[in-house]
């Protein structure tokens, strides 16, 4: 009888190696039959494997004189392969890859939700930037009329009421978990952003070189903007007073 190889074994002393990865003692040629009976996906079975298998290794033989080819036999799953399936767990190392697979797929739908006004800290920052807009706006354009300004003041406060309704239940904790592990995800993939292989993975994600410098020219002159407002409010604040 053959003994069963424990995939806990391994993954208890090193967490970093994956279940479905090659376990120790296990030969080559059995771990790649292994990665194809894995690759077949949810509903995989080892006589698909086997059959795969013998489909990519026989060439199809052509017939002469306008005989017909015999007709292909059945398969059936060897001896060698049950063995082999049991003794190093592919069962189990497959549902292990699956769920870590649908684990990973959960986690980034999660991700792109709070990646908009779903999160509060975002809602929040929204308001904001909405509000410096109207003040900006209310700067610049010398020729509004009262009634136009009483508008933009009605609106600026409706924007205050809003953030102050967020802020009402703002949890400060969960923002900031939620915040860092975003964060981290950036600092993980982009640990020196100017560097030339990581220029070229945000350019890549941007749209292209080209797209890329038009997007960081825009955030630079947005920026400037911000700063130049923040200043004219500083200043009138001052006179204000």
């Amino acid at each position: 009888m053959a003994e069963l190889a424990l995939i806990t074994s391994s993954s208890v002393e090193n967490p970093e190696i994956k279940p479905w990865e090659r376990m120790d003692g296990e030969p080559l040629f059995w771990h790649n039959r292994y990665k194809r009976f894995q690759g077949l996906g949810p509903k995989r079975t080892v006589l698909a494997a086997v059959e795969q298998e013998r489909k990519q290794s026989k060439a199809p033989k052509s017939t002469q004189n306008g005989e017909k080819p015999k007709p292909k036999k059945s398969l059936s799953v060897p001896g060698s392969w049950k063995a082999a399936s049991i003794r190093w767990c592919w069962v189990e190392r497959a549902a292990a890859f699956d769920e870590d697979k649908v684990t990973r797929i959960v986690a980034g739908m999660f991700e792109r939700l709070y990646d908009g006004p779903a999160l509060a800290y975002n809602r929040v920052k929204t308001l904001q930037n909405m509000l410096d807009a109207i003040a900006h706006d209310l700067k610049v354009n010398v020729y509004v009329t009262a009634d136009q300004k009483l508008g933009y003041y009605a609106r600026m406060q409706k924007i205050l009421q809003d953030i102050r309704e967020e802020m009402r239940t703002f949890d400060h904790a969960t923002q900031a978990f939620i915040l860092r592990h975003a964060t981290y995800q950036e600092y993980e993939n982009y640990k020196s952003p100017t560097s030339s292989e990581d220029f070229l993975q945000l350019a890549e994600r941007a749209g292209g070189i080209e797209s890329f410098s038009k997007q960081i020219e825009a955030e630079i002159a947005r920026r400037k903007e911000l700063a130049q407002l923040k200043e004219m409010l500083g200043e009138t604040g001052v006179k204000q007073e």
